[in-house]
């Protein structure tokens, strides 16, 4: 008899420790793919027909979106009836040294794109680069400017577009970059 209430002591207990507490509340998987901390951009442009000439804009503000405003925002200024090689390349401030995070987005590539809005100015956009799915990236593209003179801005966006979302358009996703540098053709 005492074996036989031993057991079922035993199996009571242990039914009493595996109860589920119905107050708590199941906790997600950590998110391992987060936006990127992006507090700088830069343009490069290289002229097609001759490579050596470079030009920059570099938009950077340092500790990140909210708090100060950004310490460096440059124009974009292109020559008309020309064809430029565009690149972008990214920044993390916070870290010392600075951080390049372009060749991240590029092992990222099927889950980010860059888009590119002109306005006031006359500009051809070209995607130069794909994912792995064949959808554009847009680290590298190609700029025909018209035969106008302007004055406008680009706007370049970065989407995170994690978890198979990305198909080729804008809204899905969370926004890595937003800034709108002012622009000229002359």
């Amino acid at each position: 008899m005492k074996k036989m209430t031993l057991i079922v002591s035993v199996i009571l207990i242990w039914m009493w420790s595996c109860k589920k507490d119905k107050h708590l509340k199941p906790v997600p998987p950590p998110n391992n793919n987060l936006p990127e901390l992006i507090t700088g951009i830069r343009l490069v442009f290289k002229d097609s027909v001759n490579p050596t000439s470079i030009s920059y804009a570099l938009f950077a503000d340092p500790d990140g979106p909210g708090g100060n405003n950004p310490t460096v925002k440059d124009s974009v200024l292109l020559l008309k009836n020309k064809t430029y090689l565009v690149s972008v390349q990214l920044m993390d401030h916070t870290k010392n040294p600075v951080d390049t995070l372009t060749d991240q987005i590029w092992n990222e590539r099927n889950e980010h794109q860059f888009f590119y809005h002109f306005q006031g100015v006359s500009i051809q956009f070209y995607y130069m680069d794909k994912d792995d799915n064949h959808l554009p990236v847009g680290i590298s593209t190609k700029w025909k400017t018209g035969n106008s003179s302007g004055i406008g801005s680009v706007r370049v966006i970065l989407k995170h577009q994690a978890g198979g979302i990305k198909n080729g358009t804008e809204p899905p996703g969370e926004t890595d970059v937003d800034v709108t540098f002012p622009m000229a053709i002359k």
